[in-house]
């Protein structure tokens, strides 16, 4: 640990450990750029005219409206699609429905014509009408999209956009799954060792170590198998049986506070809609099986007037209607609940782009004295104070009142300082902290 971050010794001591995207560049996790590249590259879906991918033609929408095409990545673009689905949904139950069930937005706006655009009527026809119809919706196999009613239109249409926005989730789920399930043990020995000694040199020291990721992958206890047994939630234990399921258990995570865990805050590729019958609505994890994109086409309530769709992993700007559901739920109600009672608080490679996350951080600084060590990757001082990071930090954590400075005779950390406290940026990425 940097020397510049004291910790108190008490009886109860607890160090709680944030892991973003960034924390999987040890071993070669993709990027946001890399996912962004895979979708724009697809051939799979193209616009009307059939001269642009969809992806492509999305992102470019995107960036000409926010003219940061820098910060405009595979979140922004699954946002959009999932925001389409939503939009379509309510507009195939217009004049048999209540405001409570589905989104007012086709009352007032009119997505048609964008719709109409992103929209591949040879695609539609093709495979989704000449495959097999819908016959339950009066939609025979020998129909084109043309000969549709208002109604049904609405109907295809949303079938359509699910399972692009499924498509699209396959690929980001993929992308995860090439990097943590295929990992190379002999590459990336070195990187692993160094993290496993990283955790231990906290239990050795008495703390109570509590883990939490908005990754997807289960990398983690991976790593540590064969030292701790790590409780995800689910289960503690190590399977050979392809098709184990776990439910998850509401009482080990509400109230044991104290064992090695790691949650996944935004849901994980292992985990799957459950197979029970009193549990349609929640999840499982299956260790040795991993699940991409959406297992069927269903929409989840969360707010009035508002569905999403039901995924395992929760991406795109519809987190916090996600996080609601269970698991989720209770991965938050605990994350909070260690936070408040951690010495520190160590966040790795996380923007603090989820501001939901970075105000529970906030909280635990700012009302219940924890310190923050935050690593992140740049070239100096400098560039840190310049990035989008920082900024979400200063404004989430310290209301815009701190700054940082740099440590005399360090090229690998700078303080935040401000009111009370004074908190620690390393910013020579993951891979040197650990080898420190």
């Amino acid at each position: 640990m940097p020397k510049n971050i004291r910790v108190n010794k008490g009886d109860n001591k607890k160090v709680t450990i944030l892991l973003g995207a960034g924390a999987t560049f040890p071993w070669e996790g993709p990027s946001s750029e890399d996912i962004r590249k895979r979708i724009i590259d697809t051939k799979a879906f193209v616009i009307k005219s059939g001269n642009r991918t969809v992806g492509e033609y999305i992102f470019s929408q995107l960036e000409t409206y926010y003219g940061m095409s820098q910060e405009v990545n595979f979140e922004t673009f699954l946002a959009v699609l999932e925001s389409i689905v939503d939009y379509l949904f309510s507009a195939s139950a217009k004049g048999a429905t209540s405001p409570l069930f589905v989104s007012s937005f086709p009352a007032i706006f009119n997505l048609n014509d964008f719709v109409e655009e992103v929209k591949d009527t040879n695609i539609i026809n093709e495979k989704l009408l000449e495959a097999s119809g819908f016959p339950d919706s009066g939609i025979e196999s020998t129909m084109s999209y043309e000969e549709l009613n208002t109604s049904q239109r609405h109907y295809i249409d949303l079938q359509y956009f699910t399972n692009m926005y499924n498509y699209y989730m396959e690929i980001v789920s993929k992308c995860i799954a090439d990097y943590t399930y295929n990992l190379d043990k002999k590459k990336f020995q070195v990187q692993s060792d160094h993290f496993r000694t990283y955790i231990s040199s906290w239990i050795e020291k008495g703390y109570t170590l509590r883990i939490y990721t908005t990754n997807y992958d289960r990398l983690i206890p991976e790593l540590l198998k064969d030292k701790y047994d790590v409780f995800n939630g689910f289960t503690t234990g190590h399977t050979d049986v392809y098709e184990q399921a776990y439910a998850y258990n509401t009482k080990v995570i509400h109230e044991d506070r104290m064992l090695l865990n790691y949650y996944n805050l935004h849901g994980c590729l292992n985990w799957r809609s459950s197979r029970a019958l009193d549990n349609l609505y929640n999840f499982e994890c299956t260790p040795n099986q991993v699940h991409h994109g959406v297992e069927f086409v269903g929409m989840e309530r969360t707010n009035p007037g508002q569905e999403v769709v039901k995924t395992n992993i929760v991406t795109g700007y519809n987190k916090l209607q996600h996080t609601s559901i269970e698991p989720l739920n209770l991965f938050f109600n605990s994350f909070a609940n260690d936070c408040y009672s951690s010495e520190l608080i160590v966040s790795v490679g996380f923007s603090y782009s989820d501001f939901y996350i970075g105000r529970i951080i906030a909280n635990a600084l700012n009302k219940f004295g924890a310190k923050l060590l935050h690593v992140t990757y740049a070239k100096n001082a400098s560039e840190v104070d310049d990035r989008r990071e920082w900024h979400n930090i200063n404004q989430t954590l310290f209301d815009s009142k701190a700054y940082i400075k740099r440590i005399d005779d360090k090229d690998d950390s700078v303080q935040i300082k401000c009111e009370g406290n004074d908190h620690l940026i390393f910013i020579k990425g993951f891979e040197e902290f650990l080898n420190q």
